[in-house]
Parts: structure tokens; sequence; C-alpha cells
């Protein structure tokens, strides 16, 4: 039943992908500037807690325009110079040939459509201008569009179809993500890459029936998850479990990793922590995509060590030794 879930989304999907293409210079500029930017400030206001709803409606009850709001107009040249766009489904190739392994040891997607938006210094809030003549002047300035309640907000997962010019779907990034009700749902290997791509999320490997049962007792708050994993990410320099209801994967997925590295953990002490990126598809609030940190037991602990979950460990301390070795 499952592989006829997969073929069908696949096949749905591709219909709607198929003979894609890269974007000319008049359609990144479409996706870049009149959807994109839009969209991404638009998220900024109706997903925000720190504004009143007096703040964001007018005296009808309707959305005020969020350029106003944030004053978007004094920063958006700078931020709009630093715009990239990537064809993702060439990246994952790429990424497939580097590592030289086996075709199907890596989940990856081969249709076109899909598209990374990446802000290059991620700093969308803060404009640069050299001012020589005027004293007293500074040259740089930040204008608060509430940057810390947007964390991992440099890359955005779009599909874009040039045949519909205003609309872009999302799946990744500080922005609303489709659910793909359409398509009857995401297996859990597209969901981890796709929702992935806003935390650097590569390399997800598939799992055997064996290590994902294991992974069921071992996590038992989560009994009818399907998992993956991914070797790489801007959360850890380890390994990351990757999981999400079964048949719901395309509503919720979770990014899962333990650490000692107090940076992370918050807490002086060399005690270990279970680390849990919830996202959700569907929010009032950008607050319920959210990092949850859970101190671990002894208990937990000796099991952490001695179990499949060891190989989640983040192997910050591993760097550090190597980094002082070298020097």
């Amino acid at each position: 039943m499952k592989k006829i879930v997969c073929i069908v989304w696949l096949v749905l999907n591709g219909l709607t992908s198929f003979a894609q293409r890269g974007l000319n210079s008049e359609e990144r500029f479409i996706l870049e500037r009149r959807i994109f930017i839009t969209d991404w400030i638009h998220f900024r206001m109706w997903v925000n807690p720190a504004l009143s709803y007096e703040e964001t409606h007018d005296q009808w009850g309707s959305w005020k325009n969020p350029f106003t709001l944030f004053n978007y107009d004094a920063f958006s040249d700078y931020y709009i110079a630093d715009l990239k766009v990537h064809n993702w489904d060439s990246l994952q190739w790429r990424q497939q040939i580097r590592y030289g392994n086996p075709r199907n040891t890596y989940a990856h997607i081969s249709i076109k459509g899909y598209y990374v938006i990446e802000k290059g210094n991620g700093l969308p809030g803060v404009w640069n201008e050299w001012r020589p003549l005027e004293e007293g002047v500074p040259d740089t300035f930040t204008l608060h569009v509430y940057d810390e309640l947007f964390p991992y907000d440099n890359r955005f997962l779009v599909y874009y179809d040039p045949k519909n010019k205003n609309k872009a779907v999302y799946y990744s990034g500080n922005v609303n993500w489709d659910t793909n009700e359409k398509y009857g749902g995401m297996p859990i290997e597209y969901a981890a890459l796709m929702r992935g791509v806003q935390f650097g999320v590569e390399r997800v490997c598939r799992i055997s029936d064996v290590k994902r049962d294991s992974l069921r007792k071992l996590l038992p708050n989560q009994p009818n998850y399907n998992y993956v994993t991914a070797e790489a990410s801007f959360l850890n320099t380890g390994n990351l479990i990757i999981g999400g209801p079964e048949g719901k994967e395309h509503l919720l997925i979770e990014l899962i990793y333990y650490t000692d590295d107090p940076k992370k953990t918050g807490d002086a002490e060399k005690v270990f922590y279970e680390m849990r990126y919830i996202l959700p598809t569907k929010i009032n609030s950008i607050k319920e995509r959210r990092l949850e940190k859970r101190k671990l037991s002894d208990e937990e602990t000796q099991l952490l060590q001695s179990s499949y979950l060891c190989e989640f460990i983040d192997k910050w301390r591993r760097w550090i030794i190597e980094e002082v070795i070298d020097e």
C-alpha cells in the first residue's frame, strides 16, 4: 500500500512538473521580486506573535499592507540584490554524484520546477549605505523586522510554473507551506528533503523496517511515526532523525538529534539533551514551528549511548579535538 501511495504521489506531482525548464531572466524577476518578496513579508505579519491585532488590521478588520508596517522600502534594494535562485533538482543530482553512492542510497527528487531561493547573508533587516559627505550619519542601520522570531531564514524551497506567473508553491522556509493534500500526502523521505531545505538537510537516507521499529520503541511518544535519517544539516555536526506521523508527514515532521554542547543546550554541565525541531505545516504563529529541548535523565543517557540512538549524537566535541590537533 505504501508503494502505491508513493507512486501515485510521484505521478501526480510529475504531471504538474512535466517538461519544466530553468527560469529565464524575466521569470526570475517575477519569482524573486513580485512573488517571493511579497509572500515573505506578508508571512512576517500574518504569523508574528509580537504584533497586536490593531497593528496588523485596519478599522474594517482587513489585514494591513506589511510593506508599510515594516518600512520595507528602506531596505528592499539591498535585500533584493542579495537573492539567488538555484534549481533544486540540479543541486540534488550534483550532491548524489559528488558522494559517489549507489542511486538508491539517498532519496532525491528528479522532477523539474523546484527552486531554492537563497539569501546570501541572512540579514534582511540590515541596509548598508555609504555616506562619506554627511558627518554623524551611520553607514549602517538596522530596521526591526523581528528577525529573532524567524530563525533559519536564509533558504526557501519553491515550486514555480512559468505558465502561472502569479503563483508560487512553497515547501520550506519561513513562508506558508503547501500541504500536498491534493496529492494524497507526502512520503517521509520527500517531506524530509523538501521541508529540510530551510535547515540545510542533505543526504537523506531511507532506513530498514527493523531500524524504523527500533526508533519507534526508543521514542515511545511517537509510536506511529515513519522515519528516515540525514547525514548533514545546519543544526548539528552529526546525523539527524527525521520523522512524521504515518500518512500525515505532509502535515508535520520533526528533526531530532542529541547533544551536550552547552552553546546549544544552555546548560553549563556536561549533560545530554534531546533537541527537537517540530515543524507543523499549517500554523497561526511562527512559534508553532519551534525547537524543544529536553534534558535526559541518567537512565535515558545510558540508553542513548548504548542503542541505535548513539548514531544521532552531535559530534561537536570531536570536531573541537580535531581542530586542536591540527593547530
